[in-house]
């Protein structure tokens, strides 16, 4: 997608290449169907209506319906717009209109065809989340006036918002429109470039943390669960894509996670968890299992309970990568809880299963599972338990060949490394391990390196009489 606007003109624009919603130019470099404000219209539209361009109300049958002032005639008028007929093949439905508004289908329907609305406080309600603009209502919204219109300053700032949500996709290098991609009656065309879509987000999160992935993801997984709920598909293809709905919402409940938002994690995992079991996938429904368990050891405590069903659930069907992933997770809650046993057994089977042969493909959602997670893993547990000599030799080989533009992760690992430094009483080198951490950390959109930096600082501060300890605290 262009990263600069659409609307120019000279040799950024093609000859004869249109936006297919709004009929602008488009640049020269961007090879998708739409301008960059439709792109993030389109990809909006499903979890929030977006915020609109001037000329989107400028419309007669949208001034017949501000004349009537009858909200609910502006209502139909704005689910049947152009814009919306072009990017959908299709009005919007009352059912989606009513989620953003709070309402009913059977609510809106009411609104569009009975009297009119007179309560003031739902009518102002109603014209901002769907950024009705002032001008052209007849009532005021709070702190603005029907004499005003909005001003070119407010436009470009608008502008430059819009632009930035794009630009991440750009780079990420997703410039196909998600409606010109998918058939309203879907096939394996249409799973493959949702599979291979999901596949391009879940690598970035080697390189951002939650903060900046998080909207991202839940706008994707908004618009595949839209484009499910109405394409038609054989009971087998519409499985297979309820399985990468489990997927999305996965990564929307990891990025929620590393953001620091439990409640909103909690949700989509809870939401992966029952689209994986109807989708009767074993692995997925394992995994969404592993997810909550994880997160409990971090924010209520380990579920022991927990850990083993998620590993239960998959166990049978299970490829090697996954069932190495669920067991290394396992042994992650049994180390907090102070299960000696029981993690080394996990940590064992885990290697075990990387190294048997099986020619089934593994899933795409593990393809990061490898002997250099495990050991970082068994660093992590021997931190956990206690056992500093073995973190220190896990954690330090293991490091040694992760790069460093995963600059999250290995912060977080290195935290682990210092733990372990301080409990053999290798406090300088501990302090100096930080001090990695600390600059990987700088810039990451996550609260999970911070925190345990945090906690490293705290236990090193009885050694601050150490030149390398001060320096820290300087």
């Amino acid at each position: 997608m262009s990263t600069r606007s659409p609307r120019g003109t000279g040799d950024r624009t093609t000859a004869g290449r249109r936006c297919a919603a709004c009929g602008a130019a488009l640049a020269i470099d961007n090879t998708a169907q739409l301008c960059n404000k439709c792109f993030r219209d389109q990809r909006d539209q499903l979890s929030k209506p977006a915020r609109p361009g001037r000329d989107f109300f400028e419309t007669d049958d949208f001034r017949s319906a501000f004349e009537t002032q009858h909200i609910g005639k502006v209502l139909k008028a704005y689910r049947h717009h152009p814009r919306h007929l072009q990017i959908f093949g299709k009005a919007l439905n009352q059912e989606l209109l009513g989620r953003w508004l709070g309402l009913t289908q059977a609510q809106v329907s009411k609104l569009e065809n009975g009297k009119p609305e007179q309560n003031l406080d739902i009518l102002r309600a109603y014209a901002q989340v769907l950024h009705l603009p002032q001008h052209l209502l007849w009532f005021d919204l709070p702190g603005q006036s029907r004499q005003q219109r909005p001003s070119v300053t407010e436009d470009m700032d608008v502008d430059r918002r819009d632009f930035m949500r794009v630009a991440s996709g750009a780079f990420l290098g997703m410039t196909d429109p998600f409606h010109r991609t998918l058939s309203p009656r879907a096939g394996t065309t249409d799973l493959d470039y949702l599979a291979n879509r999901t596949a391009r987000l879940r690598r970035l999160d080697n390189h951002l943390g939650g903060r900046d992935t998080y909207n991202l993801y839940l706008s994707e997984m908004s618009s595949t669960i839209g484009y499910v709920k109405h394409a038609h598909s054989n009971p087998q293809l519409e499985r297979e894509l309820i399985k990468i709905i489990a997927e999305q919402a996965q990564l929307t409940g990891w990025a929620a996670f590393d953001a620091g938002m439990h409640a909103e994690a909690r949700k989509h995992y809870q939401a992966s968890l029952s689209a994986a079991r109807e989708a009767n996938d074993p692995a997925l429904t394992g995994n969404a299992l592993a997810f909550l368990a994880y997160q409990e050891v971090g924010t209520t405590g380990p579920n022991v309970a927990l850990a083993e069903a998620s590993f239960a659930a998959a166990e049978v069907d299970a490829t090697p990568r996954v069932r190495a992933l669920l067991l290394e997770r396992k042994a992650w809650t049994y180390a907090v809880a102070g299960n000696y046993q029981a993690t080394s057994r996990a940590l064992e089977g885990a290697r075990v299963a990387l190294r048997a042969q099986d020619d089934r493909p593994e899933p795409d959602w593990v393809f990061w599972v490898d002997e250099n997670e495990i050991e970082i893993m068994s660093g992590r547990c021997w931190t956990a338990l206690g056992r500093p000599n073995d973190a220190v030799a896990a954690l330090e080989a293991a490091l040694a060949n992760f790069d460093e533009t995963h600059a999250r992760d290995k912060s977080l690992y290195l935290t682990y490394l210092a733990n372990a430094l301080i409990d053999s009483s290798e406090v300088e080198q501990a302090a100096h391990v930080t001090a990695r951490s600390m600059d990987l950390a700088r810039g990451v959109g996550s609260v999970r390196p911070l925190a345990l930096i945090s906690e490293v600082m705290h236990r090193l501060r009885e050694h601050r009489g150490l030149d390398p300890v001060s320096a820290l605290f300087e």
